[in-house]
Order: C-alpha cells, then structure tokens, then sequence
C-alpha cells in the first residue's frame, strides 16, 4: 500500500541537515516555552516532533510523516486546553483526548483564513511581546480597510476581540460555506469526512491492510506546511491565554469549530451583542458576482491606540507573510 502525499517525492537531495528555522518559528517557540504547564510541553512537544520528523524523513518516511502529525495534534491541544482553561463558552465539549476533535483544527483554520483573504483583507502586524508573560498583539491597517490615510493602524485590545459577520447577518457568522469548499477541495462530501480521513491519517501509517503493508512518499514542504502550522496554532495559543476576557472572534470561531465535531452548542454570541460588540465589528458583503466587500461599519473599543507608529520597543515585529491565510487548494 502506497500513499502519496504530493507530486514531487522523497526529500531534497540539497536539503539541509536541521529543519529549517526563521526568526519568527524562533521567537514563537521562545514565547511557549514561558508558558505553564501541559499547554506549555505539548507546544515543546509539537517543535521537538517536527524537528526529528524533518531527521527522520530520508531514512524513515512513514516514521517521519507519523511525528509531524503528532506534532500538529500536540499543538492543536495546545489551543483547546487554552480554550478550556479560560472557560470559553463551548470550551465544555472539546476533547484534547480525541483525534477528531485535534484534527479539525487547521482544515477549520484553513477555512476561515480562506474567507479572510476572499474579502481582500490586508494581513494583520503582529508582534509578540517576550516578556515573562508572552502577549501577542494584532494592527490592522485603517488606510487599506477605509481607503482613506495610510500608515495608520488600530490594535486591538486583545488578539481576537472582534466579530465578523456577513451580508448584513444578525447572528455571528458560522463559515459553512468555506468549510464545504474546503472540504471539495480535497476529494470529500463533507468537513466531517475530512477531519474523519484526517484523523484517520496516522494509523494508516502504522498498521497493515489487506492491500500490504504502508508506504509513504512525500516531498519536504509538506513537514514545512506542518511546521507552519504548529506556529499559527503557538500563536493562537498565547492570544487566548493572555487575558481571562472572552474574546469575540475566538467565542465565534469556537461556536463553528464546535459544529464541525459534532457538537452542537447554543448560540454564544446573542443578537443583542451583535449588535454593540465590544470589540473590532468587521461586515463583510458579498457581491452579486461572488466576490467580497470589506465595509467600514465596525467599532472599536476604547482601549484600540490608533497610531502611525510601530508598537512599544519591547514588541517583537513578526512578519506578515508566514500568518497569511492564502486559499488552500
């Protein structure tokens, strides 16, 4: 039995002997290790697969895909204990025991990234302030979302206190409509077959079936895309843990995730809150030909600092590119 994973097969012959490491991975990984905890060492445990994953890849491919899974799942625990430790709503249902439930996790990501970058949205700055307790903070740029003064940014209280909603919609928006293309994208019916076949993944790495005994070809990036990954997932993770407050976009995302293992949840966000956020209120209307309009009518929380400057000298800048969400494909 014979799986392949992408079109071009086994590792570069130019690759280099450690996996390759940016600042951004670096000061990420730096950022986890000051958190407590099991979140903390299922986070050391995700950067320390993906590195023997990336050793193991031209001697053991089978062994080498097995722990970049690992490494994904252990840092997509990472984030549902951060959920469940700061009480979100919803939080209750998640199972960091159950494949499933970590499986679901990026190809849920995956989706609403899609969306983000349908709409045309600009990627947010990110910094991450190293100090004893980690704090990730988001910008996004005013001039590109109003199409008035450049160079000024709005950031956010915290990470995720906004609230996306579409085409006019009372009720929070719930990426249905991402996660069926998502999962046709990839060859399946339905989200719950893809996060099923996703978490599925593993053992048929390990175990034998009538057909013979695994094997498994694939390129470097797809170790690379994991490791990018378990940084999105970091990230995630210190912007939920950095305040006891219940963050909009997290309750939202949450709400939808919840969906998508099967567990169905009141509505979190009511209409009344809809309606008067406190946080980023981001609507987005969908044209007549399919695309996405970014409209100017949110709010913003007292605490946003609007300001043409970079953030305080102690903030790390993280490029934007490695958190962008392009369409996966």
């Amino acid at each position: 039995m014979t799986t392949d994973i992408s079109t071009t097969y086994g590792p570069s012959l130019d690759r280099p002997s450690e996996l390759p490491w940016e600042d951004h991975h670096g000061i990420a990984e730096e950022s986890a290790n000051k958190l407590g905890g099991r979140i903390k060492h299922c986070l050391r445990s995700a950067f320390d697969h993906l590195r023997r994953a990336w050793t193991l890849h031209p001697i053991d491919s089978e062994m080498s895909l097995f722990r970049a899974i690992t490494a994904e799942e252990e840092a997509a625990t990472a984030l549902i204990l951060a959920m469940k430790q700061r009480r979100y709503p919803g939080s209750e249902k998640l199972n960091p025991w159950e494949h499933p439930h970590k499986a679901a996790v990026s190809p849920f990501l995956d989706a609403v990234g899609n969306l983000l970058a349908e709409t045309g949205m600009p990627p947010p700055r990110l910094s991450i302030n190293r100090g004893h307790r980690p704090m990730l903070s988001i910008s996004l740029d005013l001039g590109a979302l109003t199409g008035k003064v450049a160079g000024e940014f709005a950031t956010v209280d915290h990470p995720f206190n906004y609230m996306l909603r579409m085409n006019h919609e009372e009720k929070a928006y719930m990426f249905d409509a991402q996660l069926q293309q998502l999962a046709s994208s990839r060859g399946e019916a339905s989200i719950r077959q893809l996060v099923h076949n996703e978490a599925n993944l593993r053992n048929r790495l390990l175990y034998a079936t009538d057909q013979g005994i695994p094997e498994v070809r694939f390129n470097d990036s797809v170790i690379l895309k994991k490791r990018d990954r378990v940084y999105r997932l970091a990230l995630l993770t210190i912007g939920v843990l950095q305040t006891k407050q219940h963050q909009l976009f997290a309750v939202q995302c949450l709400q939808a995730y919840c969906a998508v293992i099967g567990q169905i949840v009141q509505d979190l966000i009511p209409v009344k809150s809809v309606s008067q956020p406190e946080g980023f209120l981001m609507s987005v209307i969908q044209q007549p030909d399919g695309t996405y309009l970014q409209t100017t009518s949110y709010r913003m929380s007292a605490d946003i600092k609007i300001s043409g400057r970079w953030l305080d000298e102690m903030r790390v800048s993280i490029p934007a590119q490695p958190v962008e969400f392009p369409k996966d494909g």
